[in-house]
C-alpha cells in the first residue's frame, strides 16, 4: 500500500569536534586544510606506537555548558564526556532551528558506538585499580546511559532512541528521523550521534593495528584511521511545518539506503557489495538517478581495506558517470568520530551544498592509481551541484547512505505494509528454547540462583569452529535462533536481516580488555577481543554465519532494548525496505556486571542470562499475530511514569479503552489499562535488555492458536535510564 510522502528538510545543525564547536567552524577548518590530530599526553608511557587522536578541548566544551553538566539518577556523578559534547551540539542544533535549546516531546534519535568506558578508567593511570563492578561506572558506561544523560540535559520527554550501528550509526539516525517525518509520525526530530575517545578503546584499536597518527583517505600511503571524538545533531523537519513557522531550510533529506556485508566483523567486503547496495537503495528511495549526484562525502577512513572497497562500490554504482564524480572524505581533517561520524558528515555535506564549495581530501598527497572517481585534493572546489550522497560503513558490515539536496524535488510515494509475527526464539536462565521458556513462565515459580545461567554446549548447536573469542551474548543470540528459527529467512537473503538489542552489549569483552590492562598494561590487550567488543557484534556474527545481507541494526535503550529492536524491525518492514527480520535482545552471563548492577539496586529480581526474539515478515504465511503500533516516552528520574505515558499515548492514538492482556518485565501500575497483567521477570529472571524481548515472546504466545486467550496484547517495558516503550500486537 502506498501513500502520500511528506518532505523532510534540515532546519538546524550543531556539531563538536577537534576542529571547532559548530558545523560552520568545522567546515571552515576543513576547507583550510586543517588536521584535528593532537598528541594525547595521558597515553604517554603506555608503550603505544601512536599517541595522537582528534580529541576535543574539554575546557572549551565545559565553558559552553557552564554549571549544567548534570548528575546521575543513581548518585551525584558527572555526565559522561560523550554526553557533554552531545549537549553542546544538540542545543545548538535546536537553536539554529529556531528552538530554545529544549527538546520537550520532539523525538531524539542518537547513535553511540562504544559508550563511555572512560567512566571506569582511573584518572591517575593506576590500571590495577580498575573495577568493572563499580556501580558509578556502570551507571555511565553503556550506550543507552550516554544517550539518556544527553536526553535529560536537553529536557527530552518524547521518544528517545539509542542506536548502536557502529560507524554507520549517524546515517542510521538520520534515516530513522527521515522515516518519522515522511510517515507523519513526527513534525520534527533531532537526530545525530556522540562518541568519546577513551584510553582502553584507543588501545584496543591500536593493538588491532587499525590506527594511524594522521588520516590519508585514498592515498597510496594510507596507514589507518585517525581516532576522533565529538558530537553532531541535525533537526529533521516536515517541510510544511518548517515553512509555516518561518524556519530556514538548509537542505532536503531525500532518502536513505541500508545493507549488510555479511562478510567479516572488522573488514569490509573487498568488492564493496554492501556499500554499493546501500547507495543504490538510497538513490532509489530518493528518486535520484546516479548521474544527478555531483558530490560524495565518502566514508574514507584511510584504512587499506575500507578505501579500496569503497572505490569499487562507487565505480559499481556510478558506472560511466564515476570519473566525473567529485569525492572526498572529511575524516582526513576531523578524524573518525565513529557513532557521530555520519551525523557530522551530513552537516558538512549540507554546508558544502549550501555554500557551493566542496571540501578537499585533507591528507591526500598521492591518490591511488585507477581510483575511477574524481578525488578532490590540494584545495576545495566551487560547485553548482544540487545533490550529494554521504556514506557510512561500520564494523560488522553495517552500511548506510543518505541523499541530501539543495532544492525541493518530487519524491516517490511512501510504502506502508502490514507486519506479521511468524516465529519466536527464546532462552531464559536454565530454560533453552521457546517451549521450555513458556512452560517455565506458566509454572509461576520464582527463578533461583541455580537457574540464572543457560546450561548448554555452544558447539553442539553452533559447531566447534570460531567460538573461541565470541562474546557470550552473541553465542546466546545465535544458538537460540539456530534452534528455534532454523528456516529463517524464508525469502531471499538480500531482503532479510536482524535488529539486535542489549542494555550492556559486549560487556564481557570490555571487562576482558580491562583485565588485560590490569595484568600487563596497554600492550597486553588482546586484539582478538575487539571484533566482539562492538555493540552490534551479536547480530553481525549471526548474519555472517547465515550470509544474510539485507539489513542490520542494533539498539541500546537499556532494559527496553529488546522490545525497541522489535519495533525498529517492524517499521523497517512496514516501510518496504526489507521483507523479513528477526529482532529482539540477548544478554550473557557476567558476574562483574551482575554484581555492579545489584549494587545500584534498581533490579529487584535475580539477574539472569536471556534471549528473546520475534521473526517478523511482510507476508502472512505462517503468521498468527500482527504488529499494530508502538509508543515511546522518556523520563530519566521516573521511568515508570514514562511507561504510563507511553501506554496512555498509544491507547489514545488507537482509540482503545483497554486491552485484553498486558505483559511487562517489571511490575508497573498499569492494571487500569488491561483485563489481565503478567510480569515475566519473577519467573524468567531479569535478563536486562533481553527481558523486554522475552516479554514480547510471552505476549505474542497468548495470541497463538489453538489456545489463543487474547485478541490484543500490549507489551510494555521501562528502563533504569528512563526509556519506556509500549507495543501492541493483535491476533490474525
Amino acid at each position: 500500500m502506498s501513500g502520500t510522502r511528506r518532505t523532510a528538510v534540515i532546519t538546524g545543525m550543531g556539531a563538536v569536534c577537534s576542529l571547532g564547536l559548530s558545523p560552520e567552524a568545522i567546515f571552515d577548518a576543513v576547507i583550510a586544510g586543517a588536521n584535528g590530530a593532537r598528541d594525547v599526553a595521558r597515553w604517554h608511557g603506555e608503550g603505544l606506537r601512536i599517541t595522537r587522536a582528534a580529541v576535543v578541548d574539554r575546557d572549551a566544551v565545559r565553558a559552553v555548558l557552564g554549571a549544567s553538566i548534570g548528575s546521575s539518577a543513581h548518585g551525584n556523578l558527572e555526565m559522561p564526556w560523550a554526553s557533554q559534547m552531545g549537549v553542546v551540539a544538540a542545543r545548538r542544533a535546536l537553536i539554529d532551528a529556531g528552538r530554545d535549546g529544549r527538546l520537550a516531546d520532539t523525538p531524539l534519535v542518537a547513535s553511540c558506538t562504544i559508550g563511555a568506558p572512560g567512566a571506569a578508567e582511573p584518572p591517575d593511570k593506576r590500571w590495577v585499580a580498575m573495577d568493572p563492578t563499580r556501580p558509578e561506572a556502570l551507571a555511565r558506561y553503556a550506550e543507552g546511559a550516554v544517550v539518556a544523560y544527553l536526553a535529560e540535559a536537553i529536557h527530552a520527554s518524547g521518544p528517545v532512541q539509542c542506536l548502536m550501528s557502529t560507524c554507520a550509526g549517524g546515517n542510521y539516525a538520520m534515516g530513522a528521523a527521515l522515516d518519522m517525518v515522511t510517515s507523519g509520525r513526527a513534525k520534527q526530530v533531532l537526530a545525530g550521534g556522540v562518541e568519546e575517545v577513551s584510553t582502553m578503546v584507543f588501545t584496543s584499536f591500536h593493538q588491532l593495528r587499525a590506527v594511524a597518527d594522521t588520516c590519508k583517505p585514498f592515498d597510496v600511503d594510507r596507514k589507518g584511521l585517525l581516532f576522533g571524538e565529538g558530537a553532531a545533531f541535525l533537526v529533521v523537519e516536515d517541510e510544511e511545518h518548517a515553512v509555516a513557522r518561518g524556519a530556514s531550510i538548509r537542505a532536503y533529506l531525500l532518502g536513505v539506503g541500508y545493507a549488510n556485508d555479511a562478510h567479516h566483523l572488522v573488514a569490509p567486503d573487498e568488492n564493496g557489495a554492501g556499500a554499493a547496495t546501500a547507495m543504490r537503495h538510497a538513490l532509489y528511495e530518493a528518486g535520484v538517478a546516479s548521474a544527478e549526484v555531483g558530490y560524495v562525502n565518502a566514508h574514507g577512513t584511510g584504512t587499506e581495506a575500507n578505501d579500496a572497497a569503497e572505490l569499487v562500490a562507487l565505480k559499481t554504482v556510478f558506472a560511466d558517470d564515476a570519473p566525473r564524480l567529485a569525492v572526498s572524505s572529511t575524516k582526513g581533517a576531523t578524524g573518525h568520530l565513529m557513532g557521530a561520524a555520519g551525523a557530522l558528515e551530513a552537516a558538512l555535506t549540507t554546508l558544502a551544498l549550501e555554500r557551493g564549495l566542496l571540501p578537499q581530501n585533507v591528507g591526500l598527497d598521492t591518490p591511488v592509481p585507477d581510483a575511477g572517481v574524481d578525488l578532490l585534493r590540494d584545495r576545495p572546489r566551487k560547485t553548482t551541484t544540487d545533490i550529494a550522497l554521504s556514506a557510512g560503513f561500520g564494523f560488522g558490515g553495517n552500511d548506510a547512505a543518505i541523499i541530501l539536496a539543495r532544492r525541493r524535488r518530487a519524491l516517490p510515494d511512501i510504502v506502508t505494509r502490514p507486519v506479521y509475527v511468524t516465529g519466536m526464539a527464546a532462552l531464559a536462565g536454565a530454560s533453552f528454547g521457546v517451549p521450555s521458556v513458556l512452560a517455565r513462565f506458566h509454572t509461576g515459580a520464582t527463578v533461583s540462583e541455580s537457574e540464572r545461567r543457560v546450561t548448554f554446549a555452544p558447539d553442539a548447536v553452533l559447531g566447534k569452529k570460531g567460538l573461541r573469542h565470541v562474546d557470550r551474548g552473541a553465542i546466546l543470540w545465535a544458538a537460540a535462533l539456530e534452534r528455534d528459527l532454523q528456516s529463517f529467512p524464508k525469502v531471499a537473503s538480500e531482503r532479510a536481516g536482524a535488529v539486535f538489542g542489549a542494555a550492556y552489549p559486549a560487556y564481557q569483552q570490555v571487562v576482558g580488555i580491562m583485565r588485560d590492562y590490569q595484568s600487563g598494561g596497554a600492550l597486553n590487550v588482546n586484539p582478538m577481543r575487539v571484533p566482539f567488543a562492538t555493540a552490534n557484534c551479536a547480530a553481525s556474527w549471526w548474519l555472517i554465519r547465515r550470509g544474510i545481507k539485507g539489513y542490520s541494526n542494533a539498539v541500546g535503550s537499556g532494559e527496553c532494548a529488546g522490545l525497541d529492536a522489535i519495533v525498529t524491525a517492524a517499521r523497517e518492514i512496514a516501510r518496504g525496505r526489507v521483507d523479513e527480520l528477526v529482532a529482539g535482545g540477548a544478554e550473557g552471563e557476567l558476574d562483574e556486571l551482575w554484581q555492579g548492577l545489584a549494587s545500584i539496586g534498581w533490579h529487584r529480581t535475580l539477574l539472569t542470562e536471556g534471549m528473546g526474539a520475534l521473526a517478523l515478515s511482510s507476508e502472512p504465511v505462517g503468521a498468527w499475530a500482527r504488529f499494530v503500533d508502538a509508543e515511546h516516552a522518556f523520563e530519566r528520574r521516573r521511568p515508570s511514569a514514562a511507561a504510563e505515558r507511553a501506554v496512555e499515548g498509544l491507547l489514545a492514538r488507537l482509540k482503545l479503552p483497554l486491552v485484553d492482556v498486558l505483559v511487562t518485565p517489571r511490575p508497573l501500575s498499569l492494571e487500569a489499562h488491561a483485563n489481565h497483567v503478567h510480569v515475566t521477570t519473577e519467573t524468567l529472571g531479569d535478563a536486562l535488555g533481553a527481558s523486554s524481548a522475552l516479554a514480547a515472546v510471552v505476549g505474542v504466545s497468548f495470541l497463538q492458536p489453538p489456545k489463543r486467550t487474547a485478541a490484543q496484547v500490549l507489551v510494555v517495558s521501562d528502563s533504569m535510564d528512563g526509556y519506556a516503550t509500549a507495543a501492541l500486537f493483535e491476533g490474525v
